[in-house]
């Protein structure tokens, strides 16, 4: 039993430092097999050890532990792999946003030795400000809905300025905010003066139309591309009375030497114009909403007239808001996480050329189709005149209440029909009552219309109508219809 348990452990031993090269581990494992033998009865003894099974046991750890380490350097290369592909295939982005950053903040020259206190604290300045378009609420992500600033720092105007094309609509509710004063040896026109306006064009008579205007004395023109008033005028209005009935007749305007900050607000009904800390100076009812158009001729300031903190809000702000603006320089919603507005600048010289180059195209056909229409109206005169003469012969007073107006086929000259009222020359005096059934000329269309008259006027004739039409009207029963 002795010569069987030595010649295993022996085997056992060579076995186990074949596969165990640490000399501790193979002692053990001679010990254990020792053990093993000595504690095991002779019966069991004599058969010897299970080498196949042994055998087969050992090989498999040892196979184990070889595959476990395989695995876990090919899963490390696999995790390192990725990475690296990971961040190799964001190089592009990762620079365009180093290159950004590094614009916008001016990294390049921090590396400057000779920097200044000085320069460094306007340096923090710009940072701060440069940190605005950066913030989850920046006008970089809320462009249409965004409030804007036209000017920051106190700017005097000698004359208006061009705007760029900023992309803002008025809406259904906006405010206009700013910090006026005027000079006290500039007279202000009985209409005031522009603050920040948006005309029609740039070029001919659409110059002087506003789409929307907010002027000082505080009032609000509007509406001159869809106006549809009195023929007096060429656009809506809405004055603070306050200002223009006085007229400076008791004194001169608070805004004459010193900075008074005002504001209107408008929302589809009204339009509040407040001064200073909320105070509403009137609430002006509005004839219809204040509608915009899609010029670009943005324009601020007029002349003789200082501007400071000249904003734009979405949104028609309460007397609350104002007066908080007008103490704190922003509301107390903005506190703690306060993004300043994108700056806008106005257009250099080459800017404001650009823009009106711009507008030529649309002025040239405005100017072609008046022509073409004074044309056509000078050949109507000259076909009547040469089809009719001129003498009007005696002055008696022509009246008729069921006048007719005949329907031509074709001018003699233009080619074109027309509706005859007159065929002769007719005096209309004081007593004169010429009436025609309203359905004796079509109804205006989209094309427009053309009325040419010669006319003859005596020193003493008052005012009167060419041609009118009234309502109700009538048929040629005389019935309303």
């Amino acid at each position: 039993f002795n010569r069987v348990a030595l010649r295993e452990a022996q085997w056992v031993m060579d076995m186990s430092t074949s596969f165990c090269p640490d000399p501790t581990l193979a002692k053990q494992t001679l010990l254990m097999s020792i053990s093993f033998w000595y504690l095991t009865p002779r019966a069991e003894a004599s058969s010897g050890l299970h080498r196949e099974r042994l055998v087969e046991r050992l090989q498999l750890e040892q196979k184990f532990n070889n595959g476990m380490t395989r695995l876990l350097n090919l899963l490390m290369m696999f995790v390192l792999l990725t990475t690296a592909l990971t961040y190799s295939g964001k190089m592009d982005y990762c620079r365009g946003i180093k290159d950004n950053i590094s614009t916008n903040y001016g990294l390049g020259g921090l590396y400057d030795n000779n920097v200044m206190l000085n320069d460094v604290k306007a340096y923090l300045k710009e940072f701060s400000k440069q940190s605005a378009l950066f913030g989850p609420l920046s006008a970089e992500y809320f462009t249409k809905s965004s409030d804007k600033s036209f000017v920051d720092s106190e700017t005097y105007f000698t004359k208006p300025v061009d705007l760029p094309d900023v992309e803002f609509t008025l809406g259904q509710e906006f405010s206009f905010l700013a910090w006026v004063m005027v000079r006290k040896d500039i007279p202000l026109p009985m209409r005031g003066v522009p603050i920040l306006r948006k005309a029609l064009s740039t070029v001919s008579v659409a110059a002087d139309l506003s789409c929307w205007s907010w002027n000082f004395p505080p009032a609000l023109d509007y509406g001159a591309h869809d106006y549809g008033g009195p023929r007096s005028a060429m656009e809506e209005r809405a004055i603070v009375d306050s200002y223009y009935s006085k007229r400076e007749i008791e004194g001169p305007y608070p805004e004459r030497g010193q900075l008074v900050m005002h504001t209107v607000a408008v929302n589809l009904t009204h339009a509040v114009f407040m001064r200073d800390d909320g105070n509403v100076s009137e609430t002006v009812p509005l004839s219809r909403p204040v509608t915009d158009c899609k010029s670009k001729a943005l324009t601020m300031g007029s002349r003789g007239i200082t501007l400071a903190a000249l904003r734009f809000f979405p949104r028609a702000l309460t007397t609350k808001e104002v007066a908080e603006i007008h103490m704190a320089g922003s509301m107390m919603s903005d506190v703690g996480y306060m993004i300043a507005p994108v700056l806008t600048k106005p257009l250099d010289k080459l800017g404001s050329l650009d823009r009106k180059i711009e507008q030529t195209p649309s002025l040239m056909r405005e100017l072609d189709g008046v022509s073409e229409r004074r044309q056509w109206e000078a050949a109507a005169m000259t076909t009547g005149a040469m089809r009719d003469g001129g003498n009007v012969g005696e002055k008696t007073e022509y009246v008729s209440n069921n006048h007719t107006i005949n329907y031509k086929t074709a001018d003699p000259k233009l080619q074109l029909p027309f509706f005859e009222a007159f065929s002769k020359p007719i005096f209309m005096g004081k007593s004169s009552t010429v009436l025609a059934p309203g359905n004796a000329l079509p109804r205006v269309t989209e094309a427009g219309m053309t009325i040419s008259v010669w006319l003859k006027r005596d020193q003493v004739a008052g005012q009167g109508f060419v041609l009118s039409k009234s309502i109700p009207q009538k048929n040629e029963l005389g019935n309303d219809f």
